[in-house]
């Protein structure tokens, strides 16, 4: 079965769509976790509480 120029348009743009989603919702994580970090947080806490890896959370708070 072949895709339509448009059916291929509409499914390019809602991948798009859903990695920008994901982008947001890991930089909200990230952010989340530097935050904690600040207030002191263990980093087993943070690591369990936003699902991310020790070395995600670190490169993101090296990179503020």
């Amino acid at each position: 079965m072949e895709m339509s120029f448009e059916q291929a348009t509409s499914m390019i743009k809602y991948n798009a769509e859903q990695r920008g989603e994901q982008r947001g919702i890991i930089t909200g994580k990230l952010e989340t976790a530097v935050s904690m970090l600040k207030e002191g947080l263990e980093m087993s806490l943070i690591k369990k509480i936003t699902g991310l890896s020790e070395k995600q959370i670190e490169k993101y708070a090296n990179s503020k």
